[in-house]
């Protein structure tokens, strides 16, 4: 059994555009068994080969209950939409609610080689739909509008937990449970750790000017009352953001000794 460690972070293994797998040979199925090894390890319901530093369009995935290798996977058709909220390994503190076909018709070639169609439907639909993105470089953080990110993203680490310790962006080095989530190939966990909270705070920064900068903008458009109300409520949770930019900004420096 081959447990590989899974890539964390916006970083260039996960921005490369996958290549497809012209025949199935040894070095293919190696990683497809590594993927599945992995993909078993883990808590999640698929894995691609980008996320094991491999750019090769293949994934593996729950469908039925039981894991399915896809090699060049594909969408044919899709029908519908549903909106749910999505986990990805390669950001493990990160939940988003995307928008994803309800129904797809997936092709993909088998480990032996065969051709395999058939429609996927509701969760498997959208796990696919997530999978397929990450052989084309593209983040789930992609598929959402960069101000309904920001909203999700204060939902989730916004309120009085931000800037306390009982609200934990990433488990310590020594937390073995999601270790298989923490350090890129090569990396030590320790270094990893750092990276992951350095770009976490970054976004974070990222967002609160970016909040101020619209809101700001919008309240020299606006032209009723009500809209008046409503910015100043954004601006002032703008404000707030920002303290809690600068929260971190210190819990970063005191954990790591410098700023990101």
């Amino acid at each position: 059994m081959t447990v590989q460690q899974i890539i964390t972070g916006d970083c260039p293994p996960l921005r490369q555009t996958a290549t497809a797998v012209e025949t199935v040979q040894s070095d293919v199925s190696r990683l497809l068994q590594d993927l599945v090894d992995t993909l078993t390890d883990s808590s999640v319901l698929y894995l691609t080969a980008p996320q094991l530093g491999q750019p090769v369009r293949a994934l593996a995935l729950y469908v039925d209950g039981q894991i399915t290798c896809c090699l060049n996977p594909e969408v044919v058709s899709v029908e519908g939409e549903q909106s749910e909220t999505e986990v990805c390994a390669s950001f493990p503190h990160v939940m988003l609610r995307v928008s994803r076909p309800a129904r797809l018709y997936a092709r993909w070639l088998t480990a032996d080689g065969h051709v395999q169609e058939r429609w996927l439907t509701g969760q498997t639909a959208r796990v696919f739909a997530h999978a397929l993105d990450h052989l084309e470089g593209v983040l789930f953080l992609d598929r959402v509008e960069e101000l309904e990110l920001i909203q999700q993203l204060w939902e989730q680490w916004g309120g009085e937990g931000v800037a306390g310790e009982a609200c934990v962006m990433a488990p310590s080095p020594d937390d073995t449970t999601d270790s298989q989530h923490r350090a890129p190939a090569g990396q030590p966990a320790e270094e990893a750790l750092r990276r992951e909270w350095q770009q976490a705070v970054d976004l974070l920064a990222d967002a609160a000017w970016k909040w101020t900068l619209a809101c700001t903008w919008l309240q020299e458009l606006a032209d009723h009352p009500q809209l008046d109300k409503r910015l100043e409520r954004m601006l002032a949770m703008g404000h707030r953001l920002q303290t809690e930019v600068e929260a971190w900004l210190d819990t970063f420096e005191r954990k790591w000794g410098g700023g990101p």
